[in-house]
């Protein structure tokens, strides 16, 4: 169980001091391999026995650990439209169109060559699509569009809509990587 958390900086501390008290450790990733803005944190449930890894942002960082990280300016945005959204929700999320853009730009940046080198899809796409589709159940086109020239006008509408065009499954595995070099170069 990962979980990813988005904590106000003026919080950090308390949360940290929270999950402390809950027994979960901080734990340092190896040398060259840190992101400015995440900690990792570690705790048992004691419930199930299982290890939980909690993702902590105090920036929004995307991009893979052994790569380039990018910033999206999207932290005040996310918290400000944070809710529980439906009756079995643990964690308060953000509008869906937001998500739904951090969700395709993450995914986006995600595709190496060796996956455009392969016949199928990577297997993480499929469940990660199933989120995506999730939230595109919930806004309209429109509501992504506004949201993007509001807080990401630096990525266009266009680029937004090929890379979640290319992330459609039976789209040619070349076209991922083309979006996400494209992406790259915004």
């Amino acid at each position: 169980g990962d979980i990813d958390l988005l904590v106000d900086s003026a919080s950090f501390q308390a949360f940290t001091d929270v999950a402390g008290d809950l027994g979960f450790k901080l734990a340092l990733p190896p040398a060259g391999r840190e992101a400015a803005g995440i900690l990792h944190f570690f705790g048992l449930d004691d419930r199930t026995g299982l290890l939980i890894h909690l993702h902590v942002y105090q920036r929004l960082v995307i991009g893979l650990p052994w790569r380039t990280h990018y910033r999206l300016p999207l932290e005040t945005a996310l918290l400000a439209t944070a809710q529980h959204r439906g009756s079995s929700s643990i964690f308060k999320t953000a509008a869906p169109e937001l998500e739904l853009i951090v969700s395709v730009l993450r995914l986006s940046l995600r595709h190496m060559l060796r996956d455009s080198l392969r016949r199928s899809q990577p297997g993480w796409l499929d469940g990660a699509l199933n989120e995506v589709d999730r939230l595109e159940e919930q806004v309209t086109p429109d509501e992504v569009v506004a949201a993007l020239r509001r807080y990401l006008p630096d990525v266009s509408v266009s680029l937004f809509f090929r890379c979640r065009d290319a992330l459609q499954p039976g789209h040619a595995p070349w076209r991922r990587l083309v979006a996400r070099t494209l992406l790259t170069n915004a």
